[in-house]
Order: structure tokens, then C-alpha cells, then sequence
């Protein structure tokens, strides 16, 4: 074509609209009292061969509970479709601008769709975390670890485990419901049971052939006795009774599983007399004294206090200097 100066005019020729490019977004039904109603939310998109596809997506206001797509097509019934909380379908334009549904290699025209749920979950979907007891004075509280998940019928499930920070230690579950005391569950270092919330909205503890309703538990281990607690010994330095040397403390164990504790202190002079001066609250407790290296072990008792124990003698012991002369 020439233009009004003389010049070609381009032809531009467009392609042809294909039919199955333009089908609209698929009607929604309401209304049909068969549950409650959820939001359909659709979205389009146009295949490598031109034609359109809908995407009609479906999730319900509550989690976890079933949601369900009701098909039809000239008001004819076409079935259904099931999910858990959000199903989804696509529906493809054909060259009669009808959206279609292929379900299980069975393809069908499609005009309206539902979405329902039944608008209110099963019970044993709501069983909240277990209340974890504290301070009875049974033991040492250590935490407990809660882990949610679901069991084959879809029932919410609880694992609760808990781990004693020392490896091979004894672990106890004290477990309660409406305040009554339900037993104890005991294993070594980590101790873990899964509870199954039941149709009353119950946790149910199942071990071996009894089952028991659980809304509470404990977590303890024994309460370390005292003689497992004593702390380093105090380092006296710059009394002014000579060279002040170090000390060197080395926590162990007795055959009580109380603690001890090895005192060491080396002269720089090998042969030098060296001399450990002892004390507790503040009062003289002596001296020991030995030729290049002084070393004494002391046991904690079941007051707390560390004991030195020499020849028949045993004192309390809470500070030590170590000098030469």
C-alpha cells in the first residue's frame, strides 16, 4: 500500500484469536447449604499452543480441615474433588471456548464450581501444647522439647522430649491430668513420648496396654547431692609468710560420686622447702609442708564444705596459700 508522500505503507497482519484463548474465568456457585462456603481465587495463563488455562484455587478459613470442590455443567452434577485445607484445579479453554477438567485421565466441561468445607475442624485437630509442670521439689527441672505433627486419620500428634545435660543420667516424666498423679516414665539421658489428641480433645499417652488421658508432665532428674557441689577452693596470696607460688586445682571424683579436688604447687627450686598454709572462715588451720611440690586432695562432704583429711585429723577447709621461704 503507498502512502499520501508516495512511500510504502507496512501491512502488519495480525494472527488469528484462537478460540481457545478466550474463555472466561469459570462461574462460582454458593449457597448450596452443603458446608460453608470458601473463596475461589482464579488466575489465567496462555499455554505454548495459545490457549488459556484457569487456575481456580480453594483454601479454607481453618487449617487442617477438609475442603471440597463441587463440579457441574448445565446444572448437570459432575462430582467432586478433595484436599486438606487448599485444592486446586486448572481448567483448559477448548476451541468451543469451554474450560475443561481432566480428573483421573477422564476430561469434562466445566461451567461452575463450589468450593465447601465443613466449616469446623475434627476435635482431635485442637489439642494445644501439654502444660509443663515445674518446681514440686520431685528433682531438678530440666525443659521439655514439644513437637506437633499428625497421625494417619489426621489427628494432631505431640512429641515431648527432654535430655539431661549429663549423658548417662537418670530422666524421669511425672505425669498428671485434673491434678491427679498418673505415674512416672523413666529412660537415661533423653526421655520422649508422642501423645495422640483424641476425639474429646484429650492427650492420650499410650504405654504398652494403657492408655491415659495426660494434660500435664514434669521433667526431672535427682537433685545432685550436695557433695557434688563444691566450687574451687580460694587462692590466699600476699600474706607476707614468703614467695607466694601457684596453685594449680584439679576437680575429680570419688568412689561416692563425690567431688574431690587436687591441690598442686611446685618451687621453681627443685629441692626447696614449700608449704601449703591453710584456713577456714578466716581461722589458722596450719601448715603441711613438703620439699619441691606440695600436693593434697580434699573431698566435699554433704555440707558443701571441702574436708582435708591428715593422718586422724579432718578440718574444713575454704583457702590455701602455698609458699616457699
Amino acid at each position: 500500500m503507498r502512502g499520501g508522500g508516495g512511500g510504502d505503507i507496512p501491512v502488519t497482519t495480525l494472527p488469528p484469536v484462537l478460540a481457545c484463548s478466550t474463555c472466561s474465568n469459570i462461574a462460582v456457585k454458593t449457597g448450596s447449604g452443603n458446608g460453608v462456603d470458601e473463596p475461589i481465587t482464579q488466575t489465567s495463563s496462555i499455554g505454548a499452543n495459545g490457549c488459556r488455562t484457569v487456575t481456580a484455587t480453594c483454601t479454607a478459613a481453618t487449617p487442617g480441615i477438609e475442603v471440597n470442590y463441587f463440579f457441574s455443567n448445565d446444572g448437570a452434577d459432575l462430582g467432586t474433588a478433595s484436599a486438606t485445607t487448599t485444592i486446586t484445579r486448572n481448567f483448559v479453554c477448548n476451541a468451543n471456548r469451554e474450560l475443561v477438567l481432566t480428573e483421573n485421565g477422564v476430561s469434562a466441561v466445566v461451567d461452575e464450581v463450589e468450593c465447601i468445607s465443613a466449616g469446623t475442624p475434627p476435635v482431635c485437630t485442637t489439642c494445644a501444647n501439654i502444660a509443663v509442670v515445674t518446681g514440686t521439689g520431685s528433682g531438678d527441672d530440666e525443659p521439655i522439647i514439644q513437637t506437633p505433627g499428625t497421625d494417619a486419620n489426621g489427628c494432631k500428634t505431640l512429641t515431648i522430649s527432654c535430655t539431661t545435660p549429663k549423658v548417662g543420667e537418670t530422666i524421669t516424666y511425672l505425669f498428671t491430668n485434673d491434678g491427679n498423679d498418673l505415674g512416672t516414665l523413666t529412660d537415661t539421658t533423653t526421655i520422649s513420648r508422642t501423645l495422640t489428641c483424641d476425639e474429646n480433645g484429650d492427650y492420650l499417652l499410650t504405654e504398652g496396654t494403657d492408655t491415659l488421658a495426660v494434660d500435664s508432665v514434669e521433667c526431672i532428674t535427682a537433685t545432685a547431692p550436695v557433695c557434688t557441689t563444691c566450687a574451687n577452693i580460694a587462692v590466699v596470696t600476699g600474706t607476707g609468710s614468703g614467695d607466694d607460688e601457684p596453685i594449680i586445682q584439679t576437680p575429680g571424683t570419688d568412689a561416692n560420686n563425690c567431688k574431690t579436688l587436687t591441690i598442686s604447687c611446685t618451687t621453681t627450686k627443685v629441692g626447696e622447702t614449700i608449704t601449703y598454709l591453710f584456713t577456714n572462715d578466716g581461722a589458722d588451720l596450719g601448715s603441711l609442708t613438703d620439699t619441691t611440690t606440695i600436693s593434697r586432695t580434699l573431698t566435699c562432704d554433704e555440707n558443701g564444705d571441702y574436708l582435708l583429711t591428715e593422718g586422724t585429723t579432718t578440718l574444713a577447709v575454704d583457702s590455701v596459700e602455698c609458699i616457699t621461704a
